[in-house]
């Protein structure tokens, strides 16, 4: 089971862990810190419906579920952004308040032969949120070091959606042996000269929060299916932003 459908799949074992053992967990799971901590996420486990559009996340509001729960009197939405890499610390967190991801599959199950959904229609329809752009961020985070050799993700994986002064960087790169940084902002399919605009403000927020980092070793890269010519056209006056597309390989193989 892929890690977002595994949390999908806990929140009512969650919610059933915050109302009967420990009501005190959902403040926990409503802190970016705690989250962060326990999950390595950039992002609360879980945030108040009626603090969506807040200031803070009023653009974030497609980074939850749009399901609501209902926990100890509180309406809350849960976070949508997970990575290959939270699996293992997701399990770790659902193992202490006693789901093994075996159980959960089950109950899934059980729940879904009483609805009389079968196993195939849940994954399509359950499951909608997960999007062709997340495939993506997840295969650029696994190969982020073998496709830019010369860097690590920043801060052991606080790069993924480096969040500065209220906007979220795809992806912060940091050079393993120079004081540089790199940028990354990965579009799915085409993108045009908004983009531009969008990831040079990002430069210059990082040239402000790194000041002792030089301002030519701060850059960044666009990723697309296909980079539009007036990308293309912006990007002449300045070599700070690199353009890159990306391709899809899909290889069958014959079972007998």
């Amino acid at each position: 089971m892929k890690i977002g459908e595994l949390v999908k799949s806990s929140l009512p074992s969650i919610k059933q862990h915050c109302e009967n053992n420990n009501t005190n967990e959902l403040n926990n799971l409503l802190s970016l810190e705690y989250s962060k901590k326990i999950f390595g996420i950039g992002f609360p486990f879980f945030i108040e419906t009626k603090n969506i559009n807040d200031n803070e996340f009023k653009t974030q509001s497609r980074r939850f579920y749009k399901e609501i729960l209902q926990i100890c009197g509180k309406q809350v939405q849960a976070t949508s952004q997970w990575y290959d890499y939270h699996t293992e610390r997701f399990k770790q967190y659902m193992a202490k308040i006693g789901k093994t991801e075996s159980e959960i599959t089950e109950d899934i199950k059980n729940e879904n032969m009483q609805n009389g959904l079968f196993e195939e229609e849940v994954n399509i329809h359950e499951f909608n949120n997960f999007t062709y752009e997340r495939d993506l961020q997840n295969s650029l985070i696994s190969q982020a070091e073998i496709l830019f050799p010369d860097y690590k993700i920043y801060g052991n994986y606080d790069g993924v959606e480096y969040s500065i002064e209220g906007k979220r960087i795809d992806l912060l790169l940091e050079n393993k042996k120079e004081n540089k940084l790199l940028a990354i902002e990965l579009k799915a399919g085409s993108t045009d000269y908004k983009t531009f605009g969008q990831l040079s403000m990002y430069l210059g927020l990082l040239q402000k929060q790194f000041p002792e980092i030089p301002k030519e070793n701060i850059n960044g890269i666009i990723i697309a299916g296909e980079i539009e010519k007036t990308l293309k056209d912006a990007c002449l006056i300045t070599d700070k932003i690199k353009l890159m597309e990306y391709t899809m390989k899909i290889s069958l193989e014959e079972k007998k």
